[in-house]
């Protein structure tokens, strides 16, 4: 009998209220996350992101290309910051949704449960996918895209079948599509992805080098033609590759080959720990109670669920203004979820573990694997980053109740576990909200009104945060800074400011500072400013905080034949802000305008290049 034709099981009035109330649930969180889009801005990495996706095409040397591909998605709202990253939220909850709706389908059947309930299950998984907030980085970034290129790589691995057909073929170039995707955001995480995704191809059997073929072709056409819309041609694409993981590499932050091969620790405070243990039984003793088939056990499952939805609505409505604080890998309480699921594969009665098919022990396998593999390349511990896609773990743990589902409700079983993880996620956002990355105030404190016009629309910031950006965009129009005029970042950590006063951000998307562990940053910037036209060098401006905590020398204008002491005049001034950029200590900022002639600033600094190429012929 065909799968379709299987009647499905009826499902219990307490079931139905627990799905009612987690669908509702799921559109609040999402809602609220929405909501605060509108809210608050770093000036330093979110600054990175808004400049790399306004113009990505200025700059030929850029080690992810995540500005190309979200460029449409910013010219679409209009350049509006608040309508950018909602797309992005959107987009990401869109996909993760997907993924569990079709995850869900290949471990349980597609007649396990009614349509309609799997959509609701699932969409309570999605939202485990906003983990990604716990630091308040909702604008679109290289890390965004890497999870959504992943996302998309997972589904056409899902979808992929050994066997050609339609839904076949449509899923062997989804992953290439995926791969792709993955590849423009971070070149690291793409080369794991696709290791994962051969393994999880050979333990299912699945793989076919002919249908393999069509995955690998898709991606590398997309690649191409990637290549070719961004440089116009591949050996340009090369270099800017080759270039930017150059400069990562001289930066010393952990992107050398030897440094990405590590094995990172992570510890547990002693309230994470409990926390972690009282996660694991409350999800556990939920999802038991709920699947039960008799009634008045299914009533006390159901409580347990109401009252996890109810600790949403109270986070989600503000009532607590402190957020939750368990150290710094307190996010990893998410690991409760997929221990819970291991506990309840262990403990429940007809439900050996060896009954799980191959197909489904590759699916548990890879899902495992994913969360590092994401975080591979980055300098930051593996075990932290990895749990901001630890959606993953959890539908990689469901594997294992397979077999459990023979005797128990399956939307039972599983309602409780995506509502506990979701109320986890809730938490580790409102910490994020509460303590938004680089910024002083919780976001519904940011009360000041920001229009940015075309250059990002209305923002609500802290209200020292407003104060400044104001203040910088009131003195650039008094020095007459004209819109998408170029300047130079020499403070090391402003590229938001630049773009919310309207300048093109000369030579990179963000020249990075002096910060302590990063020891060839005036190298770099000495090597990005040698590879900006002579033209627009005598045209820029220069934005500079001279007592700076991370600023770079004004002896790197001698390059390009200026002075800052003899060929700048001082134009305008205003104080940074508190937390502006990660640094507590206020202080001012300064936009100095060339004062030679234009003529007179590019013959200089031809002159000067010259002669370093003299120099060099010449030693």
């Amino acid at each position: 009998m065909r799968e379709a034709a299987v009647r499905q099981p009826a499902l219990s009035p307490g079931v139905r209220v627990a799905l009612v109330a987690s669908a509702a649930a799921s559109l609040a969180i999402l809602g609220w996350i929405l909501w605060f889009c509108r809210f608050g801005l770093d000036f330093a990495d979110e600054g990175y992101y808004l400049v790399s996706i306004a113009a990505p095409d200025r700059y030929t040397v850029s080690p992810t290309q995540f500005g190309f591909v979200y460029h449409p998605l910013y010219l679409l709202v209009h350049g509006g910051i608040a309508a950018l990253r909602q797309g992005n939220i959107l987009l990401t909850f869109g996909l993760t949704w997907w993924v569990a709706a079709v995850c869900l389908a290949e471990i349980f059947g597609a007649a396990a449960m009614p349509r309609w309930s799997r959509w609701i299950v699932a969409a309570a998984f999605a939202t485990v996918s906003l983990m990604f907030l716990r630091l308040w980085l909702p604008t679109p970034s290289y890390n965004w895209l890497a999870f959504q290129g992943v996302m998309v790589t997972v589904a056409g691995m899902l979808l992929a079948q050994r066997e050609a057909s339609p839904r076949s073929v449509a899923g062997w170039i989804v992953i290439g599509l995926g791969g792709t995707l993955v590849f423009l955001a971070k070149p690291t995480t793409a080369a794991v992805t696709g290791a994962c995704v051969l393994i999880y191809l050979a333990i299912a059997g699945k793989l076919r080098w002919r249908m393999l073929a069509i995955a690998v072709a898709t991606a590398a056409a997309g690649c191409v033609m990637a290549a070719l819309a961004i440089d116009g041609s591949l050996t340009g694409f090369v270099h800017r590759l080759q270039q930017g993981a150059a400069n990562a590499s001289r930066l010393n932050t952990g992107y050398s080959m030897l440094k990405m091969l590590r094995i990172d620790a992570f510890e547990l405070d002693p309230k994470s720990r409990e926390a972690l243990a009282w996660g694991v039984m409350f999800i556990g003793g939920a999802a038991y109670l709920l699947s039960s088939r008799l009634a008045i056990v299914r009533g006390l499952g159901l409580l347990l669920v109401l009252a996890a939805l109810v600790a949403d609505a109270v986070i989600v409505l503000g009532i607590p203004e402190k957020p939750t604080e368990f150290g710094e890998f307190q996010h990893l309480m998410l690991l409760a979820v997929p221990l819970a699921t291991i506990l309840l594969a262990l403990l429940l009665p007809h439900s050996p573990l060896r009954a799980i098919s191959r197909r489904h022990w590759a699916l548990f396998v890879v899902f495992i694997l994913l969360p590092h593999g994401f975080a591979f390349g980055t300098s930051n511990n593996y075990w932290w980053f990895a749990c901001l896609v630890g959606i993953f773990w959890i539908l990689g743990a469901l594997v294992l109740l397979a077999p459990a589902t023979a005797r128990r409700g399956v939307v039972g079983l599983l309602l409780p576990l995506a509502i506990g993880a979701q109320l986890i996620v809730v938490t580790q956002v409102h910490s994020g909200m509460q303590g938004p990355y680089y910024q002083p105030l919780p976001l519904d404190k940011d009360d000041y009104r920001v229009d940015l016009g075309a250059r990002g629309g209305v923002l609500r910031l802290a209200p020292t945060h407003g104060k400044y950006t104001t203040d910088a965009i009131d003195a650039a129009r008094k020095a007459g800074f004209a819109y998408d005029t170029p300047m130079i970042d020499l403070t090391g950590h402003s590229p938001g400011l630049l773009f919310v006063i309207g300048a093109r951000s000369t030579g990179q998307a963000w020249i990075t500072g002096n910060y302590p562990g990063y020891t060839g940053s005036e190298a770099i910037a000495r090597d990005i400013l040698a590879g900006v036209s002579c033209d627009e060098l005598a045209r820029a401006w220069i934005l500079a905080e001279p007592d700076g905590p991370v600023k770079l020398s004004g002896a790197l204008l001698k390059h390009f034949g200026a002075s800052i002491e003899t060929d700048y005049d001082v134009v305008g001034r205003f104080e940074t802000a508190p937390v502006v950029g990660g640094f507590t200590p206020v202080k001012t900022q300064q936009y100095l305008k060339p004062r030679r002639p234009f003529e007179v600033a590019r013959a200089a600094c031809e002159g000067a290049r010259r002669g370093v190429d003299i120099e060099e012929q010449h030693p």
